[in-house]
Formats: structure tokens, C-alpha cells, sequence
């Protein structure tokens, strides 16, 4: 799509045509979508190279956004594993001692609800909280349950 303006007048033009563009129906996935295949990536993959008590808080943590929402999804990529509504509400990074739970929430909020965690910020991510364990496991529970909240879809009637 192209933009041309001068003063009032506009010129708007589009390639390939408007009229050949072929439009689906929005809410039934194309072929190809369908028969796409799967991630190399899995939760193994990530918690493969995790001690064992990272591999039991993932696994805590996950019931934890379960239990908030059922119909969270999990989508383990190359860094990470995305906690999914709609769109990314978290996501989980590994390290063999520890995981990251990157909140996408405001800085503020995870800071008040992460009193006993080590937190951390990085430029162009949301803001982290550090799990090494499940001490003061109730913030965790807190913060997952404001997360969920937060990004509940709204739907009008």
C-alpha cells in the first residue's frame, strides 16, 4: 500500500490490485496452517540442562497458571517458554540453577508482589523475578494470579 499526499489531496494504491486479492473466512485456519509442523522446541528441551528442583518449581509454577486460568497454553520456543492467553501474558527462562519468570505487567506491581525474590530489570523486556526455590511460594501465587487478571479478555455484549 502506498500513501501520496499533497495538501488536501490523497492518492492511495495498492499491489497486487484490491479487487484480485482473495479473502478467507477469519476464523477457519488455512491448509497450510494446519499441516504446519511442530516446534523443535519442548519444555524437555529447556529442562533438560536443569537441576532437579528447577525442573519440580517449573513444574509447580505451571500448575500455579493453571489452576489461575485453564485455558493457559504454554509455547516453549528457542529461549523460552511462553505463557500464552490471547497473546504472551509471561514467559519462563531456564538456567540450571534458577528460572526467570518475566512478568508483562508493570514494573511497580511485580516489585510489590516479589518482596522476598531477586528482581530484575532489562531494557526492551518485561520485568524479572528470580525463582530458586519455593520459599514465600504465596508471592508467587500472587503475582501469577494479578498476571492473569490483568490480561483477562474482555468481551461486551
Amino acid at each position: 500500500v502506498n500513501h501520496f499526499r499533497q495538501d488536501s489531496n490523497n492518492i492511495i494504491t495498492v499491489e497486487p490490485p484490491f479487487q484480485n486479492l482473495v479473502f478467507e473466512d477469519a476464523s477457519t485456519p488455512s491448509p497450510e496452517q494446519e499441516t504446519s509442523e511442530p516446534s523443535q522446541y519442548s519444555e524437555e528441551f529447556h529442562l533438560d540442562r536443569c537441576e532437579v528442583n528447577i525442573k519440580e518449581i517449573y513444574i509447580k509454577l505451571k500448575n500455579e497458571f493453571l489452576n489461575a486460568k485453564s485455558t493457559l497454553r504454554f509455547n516453549p520456543v528457542k529461549y523460552y517458554v511462553g505463557v500464552r492467553d490471547i497473546r504472551n501474558i509471561a514467559a519462563i527462562r531456564f538456567y540450571k540453577r534458577k528460572l526467570l519468570l518475566e512478568c508483562h505487567l508493570s514494573e511497580d506491581k511485580v516489585n510489590s508482589e516479589s518482596k522476598h525474590h531477586k528482581f530484575r530489570l532489562r531494557a526492551g523486556r518485561g520485568p524479572m523475578v528470580e525463582i530458586d526455590d519455593t520459599s514465600h511460594w504465596d508471592e508467587i501465587q500472587q503475582l501469577i494470579a494479578i498476571l492473569v487478571e490483568v490480561h483477562q479478555v474482555k468481551t461486551y455484549i
